[in-house]
């Protein structure tokens, strides 16, 4: 279905331990266009150890607005983190304003239902 196209699909289950290399086993560049990371849970420790070694000119990232847009909150990592319907996921969107910050990324706007956060390098 996808052969036409220069699409990659790998089927695996991500940790912040193995995302990179499977980023490198798909053939993504260190740099390319848009990243987008909603995975209900360890997002913030996904972006953290893509950062290090891929520069996207767009991230789009789901955030928890259950902590409103001030307050710092990141779930602690846990590799086998499963979403369980609750709020119990991904971290706030200062605690990602901050990390963007730390790889050189600014937060420039937020979609309308107060989901996702995008981030433009600096």
């Amino acid at each position: 279905m996808f052969k036409q196209f220069p699409v990659a699909i790998l089927e695996r289950f991500l940790t912040a331990e193995n995302i990179a290399p499977i980023f490198v086993e798909a053939g993504v560049p260190q740099e390319f266009d848009l990243m987008v990371i909603d995975v209900d849970g360890n997002d913030y420790w996904m972006w953290n150890a893509l950062a290090k070694r891929f520069r996207p000119r767009v991230v789009v990232i789901e955030y928890n607005g259950t902590f409103g847009p001030y307050q710092e909150w990141v779930m602690p990592y846990d590799a086998q983190h499963r979403y369980d319907e609750s709020a119990y996921y991904g971290a706030s969107l200062t605690s990602y304003a901050n990390l963007g910050s730390k790889y050189g990324y600014s937060l420039v706007g937020c979609d309308s239902m107060g989901v996702n956060a995008i981030f433009v390098p600096e």
